[in-house]
């Protein structure tokens, strides 16, 4: 009884270490990526407000211009779009070459249920009575960078790994126990026949 009583003990020792384990993993990760959004985040504000002090008026093609020159290195989905909200310029996409306007729409739009899109304002000097004039020039819509998407992943591939583990560790352990019982059996198998004079190989 003691036996299978140990047996129980270990079962839920290891059932329980393995949820331990992956909820800390699953923290962590969760940790991580909401580290690498926040830093995105803070990226893509700075190329706004850089765009927004490199335009010297509500001029279309500047902003063209400074989000060409400022992007390129981006290495994270990013979209800019225009006051209406129509996308005007992008990177990092599936397929940044060919690919249709209504497609890029649907991405800023999945972009933007993931991260809140940035502003693009530009204050401009105006009259002394009206004070500075502020325009709204459109946003900067970002997304998820390959790394952040592959940490996603992480999770399930650790309940994965420790389901394996579990799994692996249980079934061990059951070979174990089988045995141990082959063996206490055969112990008593030879006790009984020595009680009874029976001789056992």
């Amino acid at each position: 009884m003691r036996i299978y009583k140990q047996a129980g003990n270990i079962k839920g020792a290891l059932f329980l270490g393995a949820v331990i384990l992956i909820i800390g993993l699953f923290i962590y990760t969760q940790s991580i990526i909401n580290a690498l959004r926040s830093e995105s985040r803070e990226t893509v504000s700075l190329y706004a407000h850089i765009m927004a002090k490199g335009v010297t008026g509500a001029n279309d093609n500047e902003l063209d211009f400074v989000f060409r020159e400022i992007i390129l290195k981006v290495t994270f989905p990013i979209i800019q779009s225009d006051a209406d909200g129509n996308p005007v310029n992008w990177r990092n996409l599936v397929d940044d070459g060919d690919i249709e306007k209504e497609t890029v729409r649907e991405i800023m739009e999945a972009m933007d249920s993931q991260n809140d899109p940035i502003p693009l304002v530009v204050t401009l000097d105006g009259d002394v009575d009206a004070g500075p004039r502020v325009y709204e020039l459109g946003h900067l819509h970002f997304g998820d960078s390959v790394l952040i998407n592959r940490l996603k992943m992480l999770p399930y591939i650790e309940i994965g790994a420790v389901a394996l583990f579990i799994f692996f560790g249980f079934s061990g352990f059951q070979v174990i126990r089988n045995t141990e019982k082959q063996h206490i059996w055969f112990g008593m198998a030879r006790e009984t026949a020595h009680q009874l004079g029976t001789p056992v190989s």
